[in-house]
């Protein structure tokens, strides 16, 4: 009989802990969805150094202080980003990921709100597309320079338009309309936005409409 009460004490003690986990994640998912919505979805970037609308004269667009700008604003101690006139947007990709976790909320506490904001979400993402290639595409919101390579803001790549798409597979199978405008925009294909309708990957490699950049190889 005493086993019996530890037992059913400590199976009460389990399940109190859970719901106490449950409802602290809750929590937490609730004040990232407020301060998300308080800031229209903007932050700053890692890499969006060279947005600084301040210094980016002085790098006289050579490789060499582009790079200066865009690590120094990424390592640097502090965020300088408000002195050097960097402002907050809004990212593609990020929009993409949280498109995703709005129907994944919904779908785990059925809650409509979330919906609305996955669908708000995939909205923005049709609006905001990069304009004047062959079919629905993302990139960066922000210029972008390696040692190796230039990358405009705005030209899309392979990775943005990839995790993009699979939030719009997420987002028409959650909402299984029938909406014209969805299809039509985000036609999921392995032609996107003019990229490489067929891809090898070895190492790292990059493509772009321009280009494809193979930063390392392995045999």
């Amino acid at each position: 009989m005493a086993t019996t009460t530890v037992s059913a004490g400590s199976n009460l003690t389990i399940r109190s802990q859970h719901i106490l986990a449950k409802a602290r994640v809750s929590e937490s998912i609730a004040k990232l969805s407020d301060w998300l919505e308080e800031n229209d979805y903007r932050g700053y970037d890692t890499f969006d150094g060279l947005n600084a609308r301040f210094v980016r004269p002085l790098t006289f667009e050579t490789n060499f202080l582009r790079t200066v700008l865009q690590q120094g604003v990424r390592r640097f101690p502090l965020n300088t980003r408000p002195l050097l006139g960097i402002r907050k947007s809004r990212s593609t990709k990020g929009m993409g990921f949280l498109a995703r976790g709005f129907i994944r909320m919904n779908q785990s506490t059925g809650d409509q709100s979330w919906s609305d904001k996955a669908e708000q979400a995939l909205e923005w993402l049709i609006d905001n597309q990069s304009p004047g290639y062959s079919g629905a595409c993302w990139g960066n919101h922000f210029d972008y320079q390696s040692r190796s390579f230039y990358l405009p803001k705005g030209v899309p790549t392979i990775v943005w338009t990839s995790l993009i798409g699979h939030a719009f597979l997420d987002g028409y199978n959650h909402f299984k309309k029938e909406r014209s405008n969805i299809r039509r925009n985000t036609s999921v294909r392995t032609h996107l936005g003019g990229t490489a309708s067929r891809q090898t990957f070895i190492g790292w490699i990059i493509f772009t409409p321009h280009m494809c950049w193979i930063a390392s190889s392995t045999t």
